[in-house]
């Protein structure tokens, strides 16, 4: 796994957390990790990894719709190393 230091804000729910699903998570400031190539990143919050859709990590403090997400030309530097 290759590993980065940009950061991501998500309003993913993290159900490992408490958050329950299909409703309004908080809105976190997440460490990008790595992303598969196809759709998936995995971020670290807290100490944790969590795996999720792309679509729902933004450039900036925001909400789902709201706020820029990043561009698949980025998150594919992921998978070459450190940005």
């Amino acid at each position: 796994m290759l590993s980065t230091d940009e950061i991501a804000y998500t309003d993913y729910p993290l159900v490992e957390l408490g958050d329950k699903e299909n409703v309004e998570a908080p809105i976190r400031c997440v460490t990008l990790r790595y992303y598969d190539g196809d759709k998936y990143v995995t971020v670290e919050y807290m100490g944790q990894l969590f795996s999720f859709k792309a679509g729902y990590l933004y450039t900036t403090y925001g909400r789902h719709g709201k706020v820029k997400s990043f561009s698949r030309d980025f998150l594919e530097k992921l998978q070459e190393g450190p940005l």
